[in-house]
């Protein structure tokens, strides 16, 4: 086993996990000649089929085998220079500059961060064949190769201009209502998953008048500084953001209460590195538990 190089190995892996050679290719950025090439080099070399096509598409046990000594040799290279978060923008605007400030990383690490999949299937994926080193957002479901542990916790309010025409420091629903919103355009079912007691169908949501929508939440945070438009936001977020904007932290009109709870995700293979980088710490004295 010790003869097969590393290629062949992240190929039958991904074709393990995503069961088609067409799916593989696009996860490893390769073409499907090469996963062909690739699984039939490892065929010659170990005379097994490694994959069979009864009842669909399913590994033997040797490419069983190879897949775990796959999962082993990852873990022995855990500590790279490399480092995929996937998360939305505000949390990688903090995170990125906690890292680089601590001694939890180095100048020669790369950060490299990504949107975050929509579908909890797909971040489970990323995250089983390390594409994706950190996932930050919503509770994903139980998986034994993932470690998931709650970031932080804050409760929601709204965001607003700190030089806004009526607003001061607390909102009532008259002015609720009269406000343009800025709303992030995110799948709704992961942002429901995040907050907890937001109800979309309720009026308070469906009649409210959208102005602003966008992924990027650090460009809504811009037009919130610059406008009388308003915008939920977990409160977690508004040090970080006020350093940069000129906006304030607002408490929703009475009645209304939800909480914000973000997730770390990551392969049990991270483990040790995660702890080395204590990310709860970035979030230290502005977290609302």
């Amino acid at each position: 086993m010790d003869a097969i190089n590393i290629k062949q190995l992240r190929v039958i892996d991904a074709l393990i996990e995503h069961k088609t050679a067409t799916k593989a290719a696009r996860v490893l950025k390769i073409s499907c000649s090469v996963i062909s090439y690739t699984l039939k080099q490892a065929r010659e070399f170990y005379d097994d089929p490694l994959f069979t096509r009864d009842n669909g598409f399913k590994p033997t046990k040797l490419a069983l085998k190879l897949q775990k000594k796959f999962q082993e040799l990852q873990t022995l290279s855990v500590a790279k220079k490399e480092l995929i978060i996937s998360t939305p923008t505000v949390v990688e605007v903090i995170l990125a500059n906690y890292i680089h400030n601590t001694s939890a990383s180095n100048e020669s690490t790369l950060l490299r961060f990504n949107s975050l999949a929509y579908s909890p299937e797909e971040r489970i994926r990323n995250l089983r064949n390390r594409t994706i080193d950190l996932d930050i957002g919503s509770r994903l479901p139980t998986d034994s190769s993932i470690i998931s542990c709650r970031l932080l916790q804050s409760e929601m309010c709204v965001m607003a201009s700190q030089n806004h025409t009526f607003i001061d420091d607390s909102l009532t629903m008259e002015e609720w209502f009269k406000c343009g919103h800025l709303r992030w355009f995110w799948d709704p079912d992961n942002l429901t998953e995040m907050v907890e007691g937001m109800d979309l169908s309720a009026p308070v949501f469906t009649k409210r008048r959208i102005r602003y929508e966008s992924v990027n939440l650090l460009s809504m945070a811009y037009v919130c500084a610059r406008s009388d438009f308003i915008m939920l936001m977990p409160k977690v977020f508004i040090e970080t953001l006020s350093q940069y904007y000129k906006i304030k932290a607002v408490t929703l009109p009475e009645g209304m209460s939800m909480t914000f709870d973000c997730y770390l995700h990551y392969n049990r293979a991270m483990k040790d590195q995660v702890k080395r980088l204590a990310l709860a710490s970035a979030f230290t004295g502005v977290s609302v538990n």
